[in-house]
């Protein structure tokens, strides 16, 4: 009898540990009170909000729809992924003892974890406007210029302060959806006149040259993403463009695909290339790479790509394939 126990209890610990709860939303319910009722601290909303991709505004719930309830271990929020990408967690990973190998929990371990969330430099994106100042002259008239050196903008009194940081742009490439711009540098306002000022660069990306842009400055890092949702999703698009516009790209590069937040996707949202193959007149999608989105504007986004089994290109199809957790 003991032994039945015993193997029953182990039986819920391996389900619990290896499924979603679901929830109807019933009229009155808050994302608030639901977490509290599930995982007895109401502040860990977020996670619902994150895992149930169809939710806008996370203050406007409605009965009747559906809502996918993740499991937490440790106070963090963890899901089956497609069996190629899946690693074991310890036991006490999420404090259960004495847990036999077949009750563990998962987590992805794909290779897009080795992308560094917290340094995002040298990115191409396209901006919904031109950056507002330009580089009027450099330190001794220099071809190009590098950290440390100084730099004269057109911001004057009322732009920049002294002490202000500026992101330094070039211009790449203009396209339908808007000029690419790629993040040449930082600097930092250091003397400010009637109508210019005076800039040290304190980072450069790239060699500067008296031509680029600036504006004032942005941090394009996020907060890596705690896991990840897979979801079969119909959002797709294609590749507008690739890393200093080569005409093929592969891992470890990056490209700008014609979707963005108004399409559902954010940083860290991970995508398929597919390449379409036609057989037997039907015509099916091939994963040929993955790429993980590092910066999402309105309508377009900037990807890097991850791995890659064939050369890929522009216009080449992308499909949503991993939601981000934050």
């Amino acid at each position: 009898m003991f032994r039945i126990i015993i193997l029953l209890c182990i039986f819920f610990i391996f389900t619990a540990a290896s499924a979603q709860q679901k929830y109807t939303i019933e009229k009155g319910d808050t994302l608030w009170d639901i977490a509290g009722e599930y995982y007895d601290n109401n502040f860990q909303w977020p996670i619902i909000w994150k895992y149930n991709t169809y939710i806008n505004d996370p203050d406007l719930i409605f009965p009747e729809d559906k809502l996918v309830i993740p499991i937490l271990f440790g106070g963090k929020s963890y899901h089956l992924a497609d069996n190629s990408s899946l690693i074991k967690l310890t036991s006490d990973s999420y404090g259960l003892e004495n847990v036999s190998k077949n009750e563990q929990a998962y987590k992805s371990s794909l290779s897009y974890y080795s992308v560094d969330f917290q340094n995002i430099d040298n990115l191409e994106l396209i901006l919904a406007e031109r950056p507002s100042f330009e580089l009027l002259v450099n330190e001794r008239e220099r071809t190009y210029v590098a950290a440390d050196n100084i730099i004269r903008t057109n911001a004057g009194r009322g732009d920049v302060s002294t002490g202000d940081k500026l992101t330094i742009y070039s211009v790449e490439k203009e396209t339908p959806y808007g000029i690419i711009y790629k993040t040449a540098g930082v600097g930092t306002v250091t003397e400010v006149e009637e109508k210019t000022s005076v800039v040290k660069i304190t980072e450069a990306f790239e060699p500067i040259e008296k031509t680029f842009l600036a504006d004032t400055y942005r941090d394009f890092s996020f907060p890596e993403p705690s896991g990840y949702k897979v979801v079969n999703s119909d959002i797709s698009g294609s590749i507008l463009f690739m890393t200093n516009d080569m005409r093929i790209s592969g891992e470890g590069y990056r490209c700008i695909i014609n979707l963005g937040y108004n399409d559902n996707v954010k940083e860290g949202d991970v995508l398929n290339v597919v390449q379409q193959v036609e057989e037997d007149e039907y015509i099916r999608n091939v994963k040929i790479a993955t790429i993980q989105i590092i910066h999402s504007g309105k309508n377009t986004s900037t990807a890097q790509i991850i791995d890659s089994k064939k050369e890929i290109s522009q216009g080449n199809k992308v499909i949503l394939h991993k939601v981000a957790i934050r």
